[in-house]
């Protein structure tokens, strides 16, 4: 086993599960109260709009004249 070190934990869906993420680049998904591990390939549940096709980039900046 390769030792790694939890680097960030962020809360995640309405701070029901948490994100905790590793030096060696992987992601664990926890329940916030029971702790224990979810499936990381669910394709039923999204956490952002961005992971379903929404984009909210804008063709043009808005400027105001000088």
């Amino acid at each position: 086993m390769v030792p790694k070190t939890l680097l960030a934990i962020h809360q995640v869906n309405m701070s029901t599960i948490l994100a905790m993420l590793y030096s060696d680049g992987t992601v664990e998904y926890r329940d916030r109260t029971s702790m224990q591990m979810l499936p990381q390939n669910a394709t039923d549940q999204f956490s952002t709009l961005g992971q379903i096709g929404f984009d909210s980039a804008m063709k043009r900046s808005c400027e105001l004249p000088c």
